[in-house]
């Protein structure tokens, strides 16, 4: 039998990503499991990753739409071009890269896998190991 368990969490988007708290709590699990006959009075029950809900995503996607065609037409009717907002548009992703970065290896694995796809991340993941100096390699 399965089942599955829905977690609401409040966060900072800028300390951290929806995929980075999936993968904070991903390790919380496995730290909380590794003591020894802590679920034995539950059947011992299989755990599986912590990922980020697509009914979330949806409620989210939807209101985001809303709003980007209300600032789109807003934006529009103000006489502004792309390059308008080319540097504010530089300025946040670089924001987004610090906070993803600083929320450590997981949250950079998980938003490579994100953005491209597992093939893509993990061709770069070979090429960054490759450049490892061979003591460092485990």
């Amino acid at each position: 039998m399965k089942t599955t368990l829905t977690v609401e969490i409040e966060y900072d988007p800028t300390m951290t990503d929806p995929e980075g708290l999936a993968c904070a709590m991903d390790r919380l699990l496995e730290t909380a499991l590794s003591t020894p006959g802590i679920m034995d009075e539950y059947g011992n029950p299989t755990f599986r990753e912590f990922f980020v809900g697509k009914g979330a995503e949806r409620g989210a996607a939807v209101a985001q739409s809303r709003a980007v065609k209300r600032l789109l037409r807003k934006a529009e009717e103000g006489g502004l071009d792309a390059e308008d907002l080319d540097e504010i548009v530089q300025d946040v992703a670089a924001q987004a890269a610090s906070t993803v970065n600083n929320a450590g290896l997981a949250a950079q694995v998980a938003y490579l896998v994100e953005h491209w796809s597992a093939e893509e991340a993990e061709k770069a993941i070979d090429i960054e190991i490759e450049a490892q100096p061979k003591g460092r390699q485990a």
